[in-house]
């Protein structure tokens, strides 16, 4: 890729509820363009503000934090990353079904 393009990641999760887009286009030396909008099952989208910092940085960071002694116990929970994991593998059983429903427990 030439350097000019732009590293960009970008995710959408669709549930009955609502869904929420976010995307982070990293251009140059500077903090990365963030967007996240939340699109509620009834009324308008809404932005949402989100850091401008490099969340690559940030995750190293509170690693370093953590090892160190020095992290937040509030910023992450054992609960937080245990229901990430629970969509991601509720989302991933959903596209083997054809998009079939899956009720999280």
């Amino acid at each position: 890729m030439p350097t000019s393009y732009p590293f960009s990641t970008y995710l959408r999760v669709v549930c009955e509820e609502g869904a929420l887009e976010t995307s982070y286009r990293f251009v140059g030396d500077g903090p990365p363009e963030n967007i996240l909008t939340c699109y509620p099952k009834a009324g308008s989208p809404e932005d949402l503000v989100v850091p401008s910092q490099d969340p690559y940085w940030a995750e190293c960071r509170y690693f370093v934090d953590c090892v160190s002694g020095k992290a937040d116990p509030t910023l992450l929970h054992v609960e937080t990353a245990r229901d990430g994991l629970q969509t991601a593998l509720a989302a991933k059983e959903s596209l083997q079904r054809g998009g079939e429903r899956v009720i999280l427990t």
